[in-house]
C-alpha cells in the first residue's frame, strides 16, 4: 500500500510546491524544473507500484477506495509516462499562456493526480469526484491558451461536461441503490433494472467527457483552441477515462441487459469510426484533422469494449489497444504541434525536422496497424476479438464484411496522415537555426522520438502490454 501512497503523493505533493513557487513569484525556468521533477518522480513511483503489483498479484488499498492489479499499474506507468513527455514538450516549446506559471503547473499536476487515481479507484462516488475534478482542471488548461477562441471553447466545454457530471452524479446514486453498495467490483444484488438505467446514465455522462460520436461537439474545438503541450497531456486523461467508463459499466455484465450494452458500445464504435474518418477527410486544419481522427480512435476502443464485457478474456488485448493509441497520438500531436509553430518549427536545424517528421510516420502508422509496429498487434487482437464475438453472434458472413469494412476504412487515414506531415514538412520556412538552444531542441525531441522508439520496441515485444 505504501506504493499506492508514493504515486498518489508525487504528483500531489508536486502540484502544491508548484503553488507555494508561483506566490513567491518564481521564475518559469524553476517552474518547469518542478513540473518534470513531479512527472518523473510519479513515473518512478508508478513503475515501483507495477514491480509490487506484479510480484503479489494485486494490492487493496480499501481506506484509499483502491484496487490495484498489474494490468491497472500498467496503465499508471503509461498515464505518468505521458504526462512526462508533455511537461519535456512544455519546456522545449514555453509556450505563454493566460495562467501564471505556478498555477498552470499545479493544474499540470493535479490531472496527472486524478488521472492516476481514476485508474486505481474503486469506488463509484471516489470516480464520480475524481471525473469531475479531472474535468474542471482540464476546463481551465483549455482556457490557458492565447488562442482567442480559447476562453469560448473552454465555456462550451464546461457548459457541456457540467450536464454530463449530473448524469454520472445520477448514475452513481443509481448503482448504489441498485448493488446495494459503491464498490464498483462487485456484481450486482438488488434491482438489475436500475443498474441498467444507471449504466445507459455512465455511458451518457463519460461519453460526454470522453467525447465519442454523437457526443464529441466540443473535441475538435477544444484540439484547435489548446496549447500543443495541452493536447499532448489528454492522451493520459483518456487512458483514465476509457478505465472508469470500464468499471462503472462492469456490474452490468452480470445483468441479463449485458447483450443489450455490448450492442449500444458495438455501434457507437462503428459510427465513431465512421464519423471520425469522414470528418478528418474534409479537414483543412491539422489539429482539427486529428481532433477527428481521435474521435474514430475512441470507435475501435468501445467497438472492443463492448466485446470485452460479454468475454472479459479480451480485457487485455482492449488495455493493449488503449495505451498504445495514447502512446501513438501524444506522438503524433507533439510533431504536429512543434511542425505548427513555424517560428519553432525553422529553428529547428533540417536534421531535426526530418528526425521529428520521421517519427510522425512511425507513430502514425503504428496508430493505423501496419507491422511490424506496436499497433499491429493491438489491431490484430481486435480484429481476432471482433470478428470471434460476430462469428458466435452473426455469422461467418457479417462478421467477414465487418472486418473487410474496417481494414477499407483504414486507408482513409493512412493517406491523410502521412500526406499531413508530408505537406508541413515540404511547405518553405525561414531558417533561423541557432536560435533554440540545445537543451530545448532536446525537450521538442523527447516526445516523438520517445513515442517512435515505443512503437519499435513493443512491436518487437508486445508482451510488455500484456501484463500476467
Amino acid at each position: 500500500m505504501e506504493e499506492l501512497v508514493l504515486c498518489l503523493t508525487a504528483p500531489l505533493a508536486s502540484s502544491a510546491v508548484s503553488l507555494l513557487m508561483g506566490r513567491v513569484e518564481r521564475g518559469k525556468v524553476q517552474q518547469h524544473v518542478v513540473l518534470m521533477g513531479g512527472a518523473v518522480l510519479s513515473l518512478l513511483a508508478s513503475l515501483l507500484l507495477f514491480s509490487t503489483a506484479s510480484a503479489r498479484g494485486a494490492i487493496d488499498a480499501p481506506t484509499l477506495y483502491a484496487y490495484v492489479e498489474a494490468a491497472d499499474a500498467l496503465a499508471v506507468v503509461a498515464v505518468s509516462l505521458v504526462a512526462l513527455l508533455a511537461s519535456a514538450y512544455e519546456w522545449g516549446m514555453s509556450i505563454e499562456g493566460r495562467l501564471p506559471a505556478g498555477v498552470y503547473a499545479s493544474l499540470f499536476l493535479s490531472l496527472l493526480f486524478c488521472s492516476i487515481y481514476m485508474v486505481v479507484a474503486r469506488d463509484a462516488v471516489m470516480l464520480f469526484i475524481l471525473v469531475e475534478a479531472l474535468i474542471g482542471v482540464s476546463v481551465a488548461l483549455v482556457a490557458h491558451s492565447r488562442d482567442t477562441s480559447a476562453p469560448e471553447v473552454a465555456f462550451r466545454y464546461l457548459v457541456i461536461t457540467a450536464l454530463s457530471a449530473l448524469c454520472v452524479l445520477l448514475g452513481a446514486a443509481m448503482a448504489i441503490l441498485a448493488t446495494g453498495t459503491s464498490d464498483v467490483m462487485k456484481p450486482p444484488a438488488r434491482s438489475r433494472e436500475v443498474l441498467a438505467l444507471a449504466t445507459v446514465c455512465f455511458i451518457m455522462g463519460l461519453g460526454a467527457d470522453i467525447g465519442f460520436f454523437p457526443l464529441h461537439s466540443w473535441v475538435p474545438d477544444a484540439f484547435s483552441a489548446s496549447t500543443s503541450t495541452v493536447n499532448v497531456l489528454f492522451c493520459a486523461e483518456h487512458i483514465a477515462l476509457f478505465l472508469a467508463l470500464y468499471k462503472l459499466l462492469r456490474p452490468a455484465s452480470y445483468t441479463p441487459y449485458a447483450p443489450a450494452f455490448t450492442t449500444l458500445l458495438v455501434v457507437l464504435g462503428l459510427s465513431s469510426i465512421l464519423f471520425g474518418y469522414l470528418l478528418a477527410y474534409s479537414q483543412e486544419e491539422y489539429m482539427r484533422l486529428m481532433a477527428y481522427y481521435t474521435i474514430s480512435d475512441y470507435g475501435y476502443l468501445l467497438l472492443l469494449l463492448g466485446v470485452a464485457l460479454r468475454e472479459p478474456v479480451h480485457l487485455p488485448a482492449w488495455r493493449m489497444y488503449l495505451i498504445n493509441s495514447a502512446l501513438m497520438e501524444a506522438g503524433m500531436l507533439a510533431c504536429l504541434g512543434t511542425a505548427l509553430t513555424r517560428e519553432m518549427w525553422g529553428s529547428l536545424s533540417l536534421k531535426a525536422r526530418r528526425a521529428v517528421a520521421l517519427c510522425f510516420v512511425i507513430c502514425a502508422l503504428s496508430s493505423l496497424g501496419l507491422p511490424p509496429l506496436s499497433g499491429f498487434y493491438a489491431k490484430l487482437l481486435l480484429y481476432k476479438a471482433v470478428y470471434g464475438f460476430l462469428l458466435k453472434c452473426a455469422g461467418l458472413t457479417a462478421a467477414t464484411a465487418l472486418v473487410v469494412v474496417l481494414l477499407l476504412l483504414s486507408l482513409i487515414p493512412l493517406a491523410l496522415l502521412v500526406r499531413t506531415f508530408h505537406d508541413l514538412l515540404a511547405e518553405s520556412v525561414e531558417e533561423r537555426a541557432g536560435e533554440l538552444g540545445i537543451p530545448r531542441v532536446a525537450a521538442l525531441l523527447i516526445p516523438p522520438v520517445a513515442a517512435a522508439g515505443a512503437a519499435l520496441l513493443l512491436g518487437m515485444w508486445p508482451q510488455l502490454l500484456l501484463p500476467g
